[in-house]
């Protein structure tokens, strides 16, 4: 099994995609610094043999000054110092003659001074509501696209029935969009395995709604958008499956047969996957292929969802150019629209902060106070779901122990002393 990731500058755990995104982002920098300093990069060899020997000082004194010349916004500039000490923590540890504990501490004390507060295209751009009025809008142009209506200025869109689905659905219930692949409805309650879990941002591994409140249209396109989220996972896994072979294959679908509770959802976890192939004859299974298994597993489990819901923004984004093409220099609504305006509804509603935050996978009821749409943008809603109360519960205990460690560490930083930086109460699965 794959250890738990540390982010190093917050110390807090971090998934394996996250990890992946680091890498990658630290990769693309590194990339652009070598070619500031002419280096010639004609194939991935090249590349990794200047990376064997990137210059840990020179590489911060580059990026830094970026910074200081504004280049970034404050977001981006936490993306690429996560992503950067993340590689630096790395290398250190395999013991790079040009990366250094120092360079490492460098990165993790620098601060967001020189950095904008927004970017030129960040999230701070983007709508973070979407009035009933605008979602008709949109509906009536996707509604058209399905149709394959001939009107002048309606496209005709792969992806318009899907997208039609989750803008309808999400509305009400404000799932993240690549949360669906773990959205089960079963009778009035939804399911839902938060997608902040494993870095423990979330009350705990699932959240569940009531959604007894909801219209049957949008309930039904809660499901098909999760069937459809799905597909693409479970195409990927038959996949990977064959090319380890039929008979592991046919073995994983008996296993599943077996545990009923995990093909419901069509989506497993790592150690399911592992307690799968520990069921199979070893025999069948070299330790070359069971690596290989292992490793595929991430892959196969984000990477389809990653490209599908990437191609539902695309589509999105088209459609709103085209409804919304009078607006000149404004914010344009986007797929994660619908669930900050569930969150304004609910509050709109009067529906606690908890219970908000609960509803949307939160830790702590602050996230949606401050960084969600505000209640004045909330509308009188036909149908809200509700959360469960021992998740409300958890919210609360989790945002009072917040409270008081913050209150804790303004007395200590007032008597001259350091803050309390040991990890939060993690939430009990």
């Amino acid at each position: 099994m794959i250890g738990k990731v540390v982010n190093p500058v917050n110390g807090r755990p971090i998934s394996a995609m996250t990890a992946g995104d680091y890498e990658k982002r630290f990769s693309d920098l590194a990339r652009k610094y070598f070619l500031t300093r002419d280096a010639v990069i004609r194939s991935p060899d090249e590349f990794d043999e200047l990376l064997s020997n990137i210059n840990g000082e020179s590489f911060l004194n580059w990026l830094i000054g970026r910074k200081l010349q504004g280049e970034f916004s404050n977001s981006t500039w936490r993306q690429y110092k996560s992503s950067v000490a993340f590689a630096f923590f790395r290398l250190v540890g395999e013991g790079h003659p040009w990366v250094t504990q120092i360079d490492l501490d460098r990165i993790k004390d620098e601060s967001q001074a020189g950095t904008n507060k927004r970017g030129q295209w960040t999230s701070s751009n983007k709508q973070k509501w979407l009035k009933q009025s605008e979602l008709d809008r949109i509906i009536a142009y996707l509604a058209n696209a399905v149709e394959g209506s001939e009107k002048p200025r309606v496209w005709k869109l792969k992806y318009a029935q899907p997208l039609l689905d989750l803008l309808k659905g999400n509305v009400h219930v404000g799932l993240r969009p690549e949360e669906y692949r773990f959205a089960i409805v079963d009778g009035d309650e939804l399911t839902v395995r938060n997608a902040k879990e494993s870095d423990e941002r979330a009350h705990g591994k699932f959240r569940h709604l009531n959604i007894s409140y909801l219209p049957e249209h949008a309930i039904e396109s809660i499901e098909r958008t999760g069937q459809a989220f799905r597909a693409t996972f479970w195409h990927s896994w038959k996949e990977l499956c064959f090319q380890l072979g039929e008979s592991l294959f046919a073995q994983n679908c008996l296993y599943f047969e077996l545990h009923p509770e995990k093909i419901k959802g069509r989506c497993i976890s790592m150690q399911e996957f592992t307690d799968a192939l520990s069921l199979l004859d070893q025999e069948l299974l070299s330790p070359e292929i069971l690596e290989i298994a292992l490793k595929a597993f991430d892959d196969v489990s984000t990477k389809p969802v990653e490209v599908y819901y990437l191609a539902l923004r695309k589509n999105m984004r088209k459609v709103v150019q085209r409804v919304f093409s009078q607006r000149v220099k404004s914010k344009l609504p986007t797929i994660y629209s619908t669930r900050h305006q569930c969150s304004a509804n609910l509050k709109r509603a009067g529906i606690s902060h908890a219970e908000v935050a609960a509803i949307l996978g939160h830790k702590i009821e602050r996230t949606n106070q401050v960084h969600y749409a505000r209640k004045a943008r909330g509308e009188i809603s036909v149908g809200l779901v509700m959360g469960l109360a021992e998740e409300i519960e958890k919210v609360k205990k989790f945002t009072a122990e917040r409270e008081a460690r913050h209150e804790a560490n303004a007395d200590r930083r007032k008597d001259g002393g350091e803050p309390d930086v040991t990890p939060e109460t993690p939430y009990k699965p």
